[in-house]
């Protein structure tokens, strides 16, 4: 049976959020910053937050390149970049450990949440890859298979 993971709805959303909402906060800044002669004065506070809103969704857009669906077989794990159209093939008994954190969000009154769990597998060659329910709609299937295969 071969176990495919599924991008969750919200997580593209929120890319997408980051940068038009980035796009259209420097776009007020570097308005605000303008000359009456079209100019901009670097002198100004608002111009150098245009430009760090200018440079926030290139940050985004380079941490997509990180992005991977993963492919679960009876004896391989493949993990398949998003954009780079490149693919990793692990065998499943490569795999050395699984490490489970549990990552909680703090605010200066306490927890947001209960939190959830990350977990990250370590490979034979010194890899590690990451697998998140912030990004994968169908995690604990995904999690409680290579768990049944790293036990067996």
């Amino acid at each position: 049976m071969i176990y495919t993971s599924k991008f969750r709805k919200m997580y593209w959303f929120k890319i997408l959020f980051i940068i038009l909402t980035s796009i259209f906060l420097s776009t007020i800044c570097l308005k605000s910053a303008t000359t009456y002669n079209g100019t901009i004065n670097f002198e100004y506070p608002p111009s150098w937050a245009g430009i760090f809103f200018l440079l926030l969704p290139i940050l985004v857009l380079l941490s997509l390149l990180k992005i991977y669906r993963i492919e679960i077989d009876e004896g391989n794990i493949i993990f398949d970049y998003f954009i780079l159209k490149k693919k990793k093939t692990f065998a499943l008994n490569e795999i050395i450990k699984i490490e489970r954190v549990k990552i909680q969000r703090k605010v200066r009154s306490g927890n947001i949440s209960d939190g959830f769990h990350e977990t990250t597998l370590c490979f034979s060659d010194g890899t590690s890859k990451t697998i998140s329910p912030d990004c994968f709609e169908n995690y604990n299937e995904l999690i409680q298979y290579i768990n049944s295969k790293f036990n067996s």
